[in-house]
């Protein structure tokens, strides 16, 4: 007689067909397809077991034949109040949260080192954020980590951060959310060719990873396809003379520029770009954008310089010293360089997993409103 081990887990899926069932299970990470035979157990358990319905939880002693888990005995069985609900969760967390877990492991494959930044800024400033008086001092939530994370490159040579980050853009479009996980990469002394391969590779590395696992199944032909060619790479000056876009962001043609494929946008002109991006004496910057079909801009990277002088000169004239000041003592060498590219992962996960809507990636999401107030409806 085969050992028995127990199984648990939420049913996503179930097939009752006369003496036989069919059940899967999900715990965690794991998938487990469980087979219910009236005469592998007593006639209480399986009528027990015809009763399950998706999204309860249960728990199995089973036993494997031929590569296949057989129940023996039902040990425990909660009823889903709510299964609509519980199936939405399951089926699009999961893969999500796997995500997640490979990101760290090629990242930490290349040496990248994984650090926790602040939620909470220094200082208030212009532009879609959310103000916090912090025991009486300015403060804000954090809508980027770049130079938190810059200070970290600089003094370990390559670091990365997966942190939630704050905007408070007034949108519920499908592509927005106020309150996004941010995946933040910086590396000292790189370019901006190394970065922008360093990205594809990523991606790449993800999908084959992802591809290899039990979730194979929901990554679409069209991202298998894509990730098997490289990327290709325009400048944005050719783009703006294209689509009549001259000194403005890419904006509603970052689809339409993708569509073929994931695509990288670079040199920005300063007018777009992030004043952190090193800047060229012909007015563009050391800047890139990703662009992937049917989503648009999933990261944002750029090269900056440490000219501590030039900075200091920069803070002082904007006043930005008291809120920024902090950063100029962080840099440890003078006219170093540092790169580095930040990719919003619930946008980024939405073409990875082929979905239209990023609230799909949320457990309890954060628009214009809250999402439980929603559910209370």
């Amino acid at each position: 007689m085969p050992n028995q081990v127990d199984r648990e887990g939420c049913v996503t899926a179930v097939r009752h067909l006369g003496g036989i069932s069919f059940i899967v299970l999900q715990n965690a990470l794991h998938v487990y397809r469980i087979v219910c035979e009236s005469f592998e157990c007593s006639l209480v358990a399986f009528n027990c077991m015809k009763r399950i319905r998706k999204g309860d939880y249960v728990s199995f002693s089973v036993i494997l034949q031929n590569d296949e888990f057989h129940a023996v005995e039902l040990l425990k069985h909660l009823r889903c109040r709510n299964c609509c609900r519980q199936s939405k969760l399951s089926s699009l967390l999961v893969p999500y949260g796997l995500m997640h877990a490979e990101l760290r492991v090629i990242l930490e494959s290349l040496n990248y080192l994984e650090t926790r930044l602040p939620t909470i800024h220094l200082g208030h400033r212009n532009g879609e954020i959310f103000p916090l008086d912090f025991f009486g001092i300015d403060a804000r939530l954090s809508s980027s980590n770049a130079l938190h994370l810059d200070a970290c490159a600089m003094r370990f040579c390559r670091a990365f951060s997966i942190q939630h980050c704050f905007r408070a853009e007034h949108s519920k479009t499908r592509k927005h959310l106020a309150e996004f996980d941010m995946l933040e990469v910086a590396s000292l002394e790189t370019n901006l060719d190394e970065l922008m391969t360093e990205l594809e590779m990523l991606v790449k590395s993800l999908v084959k990873r992802i591809a290899l696992t039990e979730h194979s199944g929901i990554l679409s032909n069209d991202v298998l396809s894509q990730t098997s060619r490289p990327f290709r790479r325009i400048l944005y000056n050719d783009v703006a003379q294209d689509r009549g876009i001259g000194g403005r962001g890419l904006g509603r043609h970052e689809r339409e520029i993708a569509k073929e494929g994931p695509i990288f946008v670079y040199g920005f002109p300063k007018t777009v770009a992030s004043w952190t991006a090193e800047r060229l004496e012909d007015g563009s910057t050391l800047s890139f954008n990703l662009l992937l079909p049917e989503v648009g801009e999933v990261a944002e990277g750029s090269i900056r310089s440490h000219n501590v002088m030039e900075l200091h000169r920069k803070f002082s004239k904007l006043k930005l010293m008291n809120q920024l000041g902090w950063y100029l003592n962080s840099i440890p060498y003078s006219n170093c360089r540092t790169g580095g590219f930040g990719i919003g992962l619930e946008r980024f996960a939405m073409w990875l997993f082929n979905r239209s809507n990023i609230r799909d990636f949320a457990t309890f999401y954060r628009d214009t409103s809250f999402s439980e107030l929603k559910n209370l409806k």
